[in-house]
């Protein structure tokens, strides 16, 4: 399976509705009622895992450089005010 490359102009629209699906806290179950109300069969289990794996995966990294910028801004305040001494050991 491949899924869309990052391209403004496409839009994935298996990837967007697993990505707000997930992103307000539902699952497959909760796309499924939402997609049979509007009459549009669902992602099945195996494609809705593949692209919330890929999702996941990505959300991670973002958060990982998130909480790298978030220390580096945590040290320099820390340092403006004195609050840290460098120690050599």
């Amino acid at each position: 399976m491949k899924l869309a490359e990052e391209k403004p102009s496409v839009i994935d629209v298996n990837r967007s509705a697993v990505n707000v699906t997930v992103s307000t806290g539902g699952g497959r179950a909760q796309l499924k009622e939402i997609m049979s109300t509007l009459n549009i069969p669902c992602l099945s289990s195996n494609t809705f895992k593949k692209y919330h794996d890929v999702l996941a995966t990505e959300w991670e990294k973002a958060a990982q450089r998130e909480m790298e910028k978030a220390v580096k801004l945590e040290i320099e305040d820390a340092r403006s005010r004195g609050h840290i001494v460098m120690v050599h050991c």
